[in-house]
């Protein structure tokens, strides 16, 4: 894992912005500095490989550790709290089986469940005033070559 540490900023938006225009970005926002207890923002794009998945999925959270599994686990010598890894989301259509609530079955545009595999990461840590761009060992030199 390589670390890299920037000079600190609240601006995490500009951040954001910087890489809004690569696939599939995302922004872990911690609410500050409105919220004054958030303490991380994680931001990254372009994961290595995606999951999607509808509410017929046969073990979806099996598919889910699948692909948590493509990457090798790292030594976490590092405070951070991402070094590479799944971010996405899963709706409640994913977990029906043994819901005793009825499912909700308005249609919608979005799939049940969607993660992205990431393999670098812009972290701000509010509390400590810092940041870091982290690299897993599996992300793709070509991603960063200019």
């Amino acid at each position: 894992m390589q670390i890299v540490s920037l000079p600190y900023s609240l601006n995490t938006p500009a951040a954001f912005a910087a890489i809004a225009d690569l696939p599939i970005p995302v922004w872990l926002d911690s609410g500050r500095p409105l919220a004054e207890g958030g303490r991380y923002d994680i931001i990254s794009a372009d994961p290595i490989n995606t999951l999607e998945l509808s509410a017929d999925t046969p073990e979806p959270f099996a598919r889910l550790d699948d692909l948590v599994c493509e990457l090798c686990p790292q030594d976490r010598d590092s405070q951070l709290p991402f070094c590479g890894g799944v971010i996405g989301y899963a709706g409640y259509e994913l977990g029906v089986e043994g819901n005793y609530l009825p499912a909700d079955m308005r249609p919608t545009d979005l799939p049940a469940g969607f993660f992205g595999l990431y393999t670098w990461a812009f972290i701000a840590d509010h509390q400590l005033g810092s940041n870091h761009l982290v690299f897993h060992p599996a992300c793709p030199p070509s991603k960063f070559a200019n």
